[in-house]
């Protein structure tokens, strides 16, 4: 009897043991709650590794571009807010070709020769020795509005400079100055125009006429015709830098300093045919 009450206490005790080992290995060796509530390791002194405020600020962004891929939600801002709390930001591919270059102004645009003129002279003239072409364009002393840039509100002035910068270039050979003619200046005007709208650049309108068919039909009586035509862009589309042009191309400075032509119509548009600021010009001849 006293023998099994000698066992009954020991299997108790080791029973007792048993039960009581987990807790005490649970306050030696292994995380408790309080422990992973922390990210301490218990025994170990040094603390687990912890993600950043950028970390866990990423890694919920990521989240909500995955969502908002998948629902097909739209992020809306938020109003209301008296301070405003770091968002993700969703990349933006910037589109090809967004930012359009900077314009570079281009020298007057010629056509690569121009066309004959039209009829017969109305009198023999002699022939006008062809110069070099000129190292700058012509001096605008005394021609009001020749380093104007055409626009809505100056192209009577700029049509006048043009006018006067073509007969100074006359003067110098002694010819005789062009007087302006009403159904040239119509005729001039219009192709202007067109050229302008419609974004070609030819002495043959988008309809098939020719400079002389144009002319005619603007009512014109005249039996000697002629063309020339320019445009510039920006600052290289004044009255002065389109007659230096002309003068300095063979078959355009031949038209100018025609002894046989005595009538002039002028056409401006105010803005190019690749559609930029500038001027397009025609200049239409005659002889009665």
């Amino acid at each position: 009897m006293p023998a099994r009450s000698f066992l009954s206490g020991i299997a108790a005790v080791a029973v007792l043991l048993t039960l009581s080992l987990p807790a005490a290995g649970a306050g030696a060796g292994s995380p408790t709650k309080a422990h992973e509530a922390t990210g301490e390791r218990a025994g170990a002194g040094e603390p687990s590794r912890r993600e950043t405020a950028g970390q866990k600020r990423r890694r919920r962004c990521r989240g909500k571009q995955r969502l908002r891929r998948h629902s097909g939600e739209q992020r809306r801002p938020e109003a209301g807010r008296g301070k405003r709390k770091r968002g993700c930001r969703q990349r933006r591919r910037r589109a090809p070709g967004r930012r359009a270059p900077a314009p570079v102004p281009v020298a007057p645009i010629l056509p690569g020769t121009p066309p004959p003129a039209s009829g017969v002279p109305a009198a023999p003239s002699a022939p006008i020795p062809l110069l070099p072409a000129p190292p700058a364009p012509p001096s605008a002393a005394g021609c009001a509005g020749a380093d104007a840039v055409p626009s809505a509100s100056n192209l009577p002035a700029v049509r006048s400079a043009t006018l006067c910068l073509v007969n100074s270039e006359r003067a110098q050979f002694g010819l005789a100055p062009l007087v302006d003619n009403a159904p040239l200046a119509l005729a001039a005007q219009g192709h202007a125009d067109d050229m302008a709208a419609k974004g070609y650049f030819s002495h043959v309108s988008a309809d098939g006429r020719t400079f002389d068919q144009r002319i005619r039909a603007a009512g014109y009586l005249g039996g000697y015709l002629a063309e020339n035509t320019a445009w510039g862009d920006r600052s290289l589309g004044t009255p002065q830098r389109i007659v230096g042009a002309w003068m300095s191309s063979a078959g355009h400075r031949a038209h100018i300093l025609s002894a046989s032509l005595r009538d002039s119509g002028i056409g401006v548009a105010p803005r190019t045919p690749q559609g930029g600021i500038g001027g397009t010009y025609v200049h239409d001849f005659g002889a009665p």
